[in-house]
Formats: structure tokens, sequence, C-alpha cells
């Protein structure tokens, strides 16, 4: 199997220890180079993999939305238009759930899975980002609050003297928000991420999303992938 090399656009990899695999995440914030079943490699991303935020202000009337992903990115359609919060819009438009989660409704065009509609917001002027094998960390200095800082940091555990288990693709993102406004920021993190192993394979169906709560209060999201054997 030949070895891949991380170049930077490459971004931060989940793990090169062992034969376990690795997920990379660019410096976008896209999760790209996907190395899970040996001796495969997809380098394009899944854009559908992704971090977004929803921020409202001053009792609801001043609202930001984006995906955490800054800059133009490949695996998206044509953007037929600007995305916009107001409700005069006709394709996109924003509610305010009772409970203070945001709810985004969107008409797909045609011929579009409905990426391209997404907020891609960010252009990138107020973001940086650092990796330190096992860390990684993004500053999102204003964007797209110019009020709002946003970090989040991510590591991909290293074990010592634990070979079997550093070797899995496993990462924890935490995110810090720091408000330096002088209104309250009401804020909502959404991650998504398809049933897939990389490329178009969460295209492939039969996949089983299954959701969990631990003994010990831990609850998530079980993602039971059927692999399609090629002959």
């Amino acid at each position: 199997m030949k070895a891949v090399s991380h170049q930077h656009h490459k971004g931060f990899p989940w793990e090169e220890w062992g034969i376990s695999g690795s997920i990379s995440r660019g410096f976008r914030g896209e999760f790209r180079q996907w190395q899970i079943i040996p001796g495969t490699r997809e380098a394009s991303p899944v854009m559908a993999n992704q971090f977004s935020i929803f921020i409202s202000r001053d009792g609801g009337n001043k609202h930001y939305a984006s995906v955490l992903a800054s800059g133009q990115h490949e695996g998206l359609g044509e953007i037929v238009g600007i995305f916009s919060l107001s409700l005069k819009e006709l394709d996109v438009f924003l509610d305010l759930h009772p409970r203070g989660a945001f709810l985004l409704v969107v008409r797909r065009k045609a011929g579009d899975d409905g990426l391209s509609s997404w907020g891609w917001n960010l252009s990138g002027q107020h973001s940086t980002y650092h990796a330190l094998f096992p860390r990684a960390w993004t500053i999102y200095d204003g964007e797209p609050d110019p009020e709002l800082k946003i970090s989040c940091r991510q590591i991909s555990p290293f074990i010592p003297h634990n070979y079997r288990d550093s070797s899995l693709p496993t990462a924890v993102f935490v995110y810090t928000l720091v408000n330096t406004g002088k209104e309250r920021a009401k804020v909502s993190l959404l991650f998504t991420w398809a049933n897939s192993i990389g490329g178009v394979s969460h295209f492939s169906g039969d996949h089983v999303n299954e959701p969990f709560l631990g003994e010990d209060g831990v609850s998530g999201v079980l993602l039971h992938h059927k692999q399609v054997i090629k002959p």
C-alpha cells in the first residue's frame, strides 16, 4: 500500500498509527483523506460532515448562522444564491423554536443535493488554524458574529503503551465561546455526519443509525455502516 503524505491543506489526521485507519480534517474545516479500509483511500471530503453555529441576539432580532468551514470548497454544486436569514427570502427562511433552537428550512434546487444551500458564510479572513499532533485548534475571531470569538480544540487521543486503542480513528472536539459584545447571545452548535466511510459510500443504502444512552449518562448515535463488497 502506498503511503500518503499529508500536505498542509490536508490538515490534521485522526490517528496515523497502526492499521485501524485514519480521517483528516482540513484546515478549512472539511473532513477528508478517508483511509478506513486497508489499501484504499478517499481523498475527497464528505461535505455533509460539518459543524454549524446559530446565534441570536437582541431578543431574537439579530441572527447569525454559518457552517464552520471557511472559503470555497470542492464537493459543492454551483451556489445559486447568497444565503440569507431574511424572512423575505423565498428559498431560505429561519424560524425560532420556542425552546430557543433554530429550525432552518431550505427548498432544494433541481439537481442539487441541498448542500450548496447551507450557510457557507465564513470568508476565513478572521480565522486561524493550528496543528501540532495530536492536537489541533481553530479560532474564529468575529466570524460569523463580529462580537463572538469561537475556538474549536480537537485532540486525537494518544495513549502511552496502548498501541491498539491509540490507533483508532477517534477525536474529541471542545468548543469555547467568548462574547465580547454588550448583548447576551444565545448560541446553538450543530454537528452533522453522514453514515460514510468516504467517497459516496453513504449513498449505497442499508445503513442504520441508532441512538444510545449509556449507564453513565453519555448519549450519542451509533452509525452501522453496511460495506459494499466489490467483486
